[in-house]
């Protein structure tokens, strides 16, 4: 489930590891040519925080890809309730806000609410799904691992029925074009 901000992580970790390269490649030419181990040093302490950096979101990325991948081979499945669909002011990816998608699950067992989030790819969800519901593969000991299938994305019952007769605003509106 490659989502945008994955893409940015991943593309920062990539630029960040092959600058820190670059200066370690340049450091032992620059070491080895003039024979001083001054420049190579100072180099290399300049690389390192760059290798840091990039390993770290290069980390990041692969470890929320295989909890998602654990969670959707050996977790189970819920249908949550889609309630609020909105944008995620906390990060702009070439200038916008990604669009944000909260569901909520009322587990019967333990009379617990659990709500997740997840971001859409790019596109503005239809507010019709609001009150719809979403598969969502969770691991059955801990609700806070979990992976939204937005491609399971149901309208509501009403909604899917007017759509059926052809009774919705969407048909009335073409119907009267």
């Amino acid at each position: 489930m490659d989502n945008e901000a994955e893409r940015v992580y991943k593309l920062l970790g990539v630029i960040f590891t092959g600058v820190a390269v670059a200066i370690i490649s340049a450091a032992l030419v620059a070491g080895f040519s003039f024979f001083s181990f001054a420049p190579l040093l100072i180099m290399l302490l300049t690389a390192i925080p760059f290798l840091g950096v990039g390993i770290g979101f290069l980390t990041h990325v692969q470890k929320k890809r295989n909890m998602e991948n654990d969670v959707i081979e050996m977790g189970c499945t819920v249908d949550a309730v889609i309630t609020e669909i909105c944008e995620d002011y906390s990060i702009t990816i070439n200038g916008r806000h990604p669009w944000m998608l909260r569901c909520s699950y009322d587990d019967p067992a333990t009379n617990r609410v659990y709500e997740f989030i997840t971001h859409t790819e790019g596109f503005h969800p239809s507010p019709r799904l609001i009150g719809g519901t979403v598969t969502v593969f969770v691991d059955p000991y801990d609700y806070t691992r979990y992976a939204v299938d937005l491609d399971t994305c149901q309208l509501p019952e009403e909604d899917l029925q007017d759509l059926l007769t052809g009774h919705s605003e969407i048909h009335e509106q073409k119907r009267l074009k």
